[in-house]
């Protein structure tokens, strides 16, 4: 067991609603083509007797990404670590913008290109690598939704939220380096 690992916390909380709905037998969780993430769930799952369900596993990615903007469902993108992708330029859009771009990046790369209303957030660069760099969109308050209520747009200005991007130094080790702490450093753009 890793404190502050998200299994781990997703082991707490369904242990919780277990005892408050004995009745929960099965877990679907969104895997699609990664074994870790998968087998993460599966193994959570065994500890808690409970079934592991992933109906998207081993599904087309391009196939799910275009079922899911033609159906209407408003996904942000809050994680970038591709080569193509930027995070100040496509952290916080809508996959519905993003799709056109994430086709041509699977063409030319052969990159993944599968995909809550954040109310507010803060981007997290973890490292500005000029040919792959890498960014999170860390949440900070979200809300729910109805489907027929989100259809147009998920309420974020993102000219304006992007103003703030947050480095991580010590993200990337030299050969021979000993591991370093994070530490999140803010900077205005």
């Amino acid at each position: 067991m890793t404190p502050g690992d998200e299994v781990e916390d997703m082991f707490i909380l369904l242990n919780e609603v277990k005892r408050h709905i004995p009745f929960v037998t099965a877990v679907s969780s969104g895997a699609i083509a990664f074994d870790y993430q998968r087998l993460r769930v599966e193994s959570l799952c065994s500890r808690l007797r409970i079934v592991s369900l992933a109906y998207l596993w081993k599904q087309d990615q391009s196939f799910l990404l275009q079922e899911m903007t033609r159906n209407g469902i408003i996904a942000i993108a809050v994680k970038v670590a591709a080569i193509g992708l930027n995070p100040s330029k496509h952290l916080g859009k809508e996959i519905a913008y993003l799709e056109p771009h994430l086709h041509k990046l699977k063409e030319l790369y052969g990159i993944n290109n599968a995909r809550i209303v954040l109310d507010e957030f803060q981007i997290v660069l973890h490292s500005p690598d000029s040919i792959a760099p890498v960014g999170i969109l860390h949440p900070l308050a979200f809300h729910l939704e109805n489907k027929v209520e989100s259809i147009s747009s998920n309420g974020i200005d993102e000219a304006s939220n992007l103003d703030t991007v947050f480095e991580v130094e010590g993200d990337v080790q030299q050969e021979g380096e000993a591991a370093s702490e994070f530490v999140a450093k803010s900077s205005e753009r």
